[in-house]
């Protein structure tokens, strides 16, 4: 089964170009927010909660621009090629003269991938420890620290301050 050649005209590749110019851009905006939000979570003492919302709105919002993106690109490979599996797309971007582009392009999706899984990772630690503490701080309150008697039930290692 041979594939078909595909050339685009002048019009095609210029179409592309600006296509793929301008999912770089909102990709490179995603990479800058995801850098803001690793510089946040590297304080070990606290998030600065309003600006980290910001963060993730904006993120949100890209991540929306970036599917948009992506959804017209597989339009555009699809119309002419027919398939959009990733070497389709390979293919597409060298019959266009892409190929450079397009493999800098990947490069920046593996960072900003690599950085959101980074972050993701950075966020359920915090989140693990924020159970551990709320554990900690809700057994704390549903344990009398004295007895019916009016006797301390401080034992080695059982009291709040042992636990914390």
């Amino acid at each position: 089964m041979t594939a078909t050649v595909f050339a685009p005209d002048a019009t095609l590749r210029q179409k592309v170009l600006d296509a793929l110019v301008g999912e770089y851009k909102a990709l490179h905006a995603f990479i800058e927010l995801l850098e803001r939000e690793q510089a946040l979570l590297q304080n070990t003492d606290s998030v600065d909660v309003d600006t980290f919302n910001q963060v993730v709105e904006r993120k949100s919002a890209l991540s929306e621009r970036l599917e948009r993106f992506s959804a017209a690109r597989l339009t555009l490979v699809g119309e002419h090629v027919g398939n959009t599996g990733r070497q389709s797309i390979a293919r597409f971007m060298s019959a266009c003269g892409l190929t450079r582009q397009w493999q800098d392009f990947l490069k920046q999706v593996a960072k900003a991938e690599q950085i959101n899984r980074l972050n993701g990772l950075k966020l359920q630690i915090r989140a693990d420890h924020n159970q551990r503490a709320l554990r900690v701080l809700h057994e704390a309150a549903g344990m009398s620290l004295y007895g019916a008697n009016g006797q301390s039930h401080a034992r080695g290692g059982s009291n709040l301050y042992s636990k914390a």
